[in-house]
C-alpha cells in the first residue's frame, strides 16, 4: 500500500507561506517549484528530513515575494 501523500499550508500574517509536504519522497521538489510558481514564491530555507533521503518526505518552507 502507497504511503499517503499529504500537504499542509500555512499562511501567516505577514505574508509568509510555510508548506509540509509529506508522503511525495524525492517528486516534492517537482511539487515545490509548481508552488513557487503559483504564489510567486521563493525559498527561504529548506529542511530536509531523515525520510526525504529514505525517499519518502521532504519539509520546506518558502518566503512570499511582496510586491
Amino acid at each position: 500500500m502507497a504511503k499517503k501523500e499529504e500537504i499542509k499550508i500555512t499562511i501567516k500574517p505577514d505574508g509568509q507561506v510555510d508548506m509540509t509536504l509529506e508522503g511525495f519522497g524525492k517528486a516534492c521538489d517537482d511539487y515545490m517549484k509548481m508552488f513557487q510558481e503559483l504564489l510567486s514564491a521563493k525559498v527561504k530555507e529548506k529542511k530536509l528530513s531523515a525520510e526525504y533521503y529514505s525517499d519518502q518526505t521532504k519539509v520546506s518552507n518558502t518566503q512570499k515575494t511582496k510586491y
